[in-house]
């Protein structure tokens, strides 16, 4: 299972979004004002650069708005289950009830 703690760290510490996908150098993707430059996904592999498609683009441009919010709903899930798991335990471990009064 993925620590969420750790992708929640990683996804504060990105360049702040929103992210968008630009044609202007090739195939980039950049912050909204362009003044960051994210991923230069351009297809120029002979400088080293990763041969990327618009379809990964695409992708990393979206899961860069949700993951924080998918975190918080992992978390709001978990929480969930384990206030159902302990409703749903055994009473056991409380104490006995007493024994109905006597009515004679």
């Amino acid at each position: 299972m993925t620590d969420l703690d750790e992708l929640e760290r990683k996804a504060r510490a990105a360049t702040p979004g929103p992210w968008r996908i630009s044609d202007s150098h090739g195939l980039c993707i950049v912050n909204g004002d362009e003044s960051a430059l994210i991923a230069d996904m351009s297809s120029n592999s002979d400088e080293g650069r990763w041969d990327g498609r618009r379809e990964d683009a695409v992708f990393i441009v979206a899961a860069r708005d949700v993951v924080l919010s998918l975190i918080a709903r992992v978390r709001a899930a978990e929480a969930d289950l384990a206030e159902a798991r302990y409703v749903a335990e055994p009473v056991s471990h409380c104490a006995p009830a007493a024994p109905p009064p006597d009515h004679m």
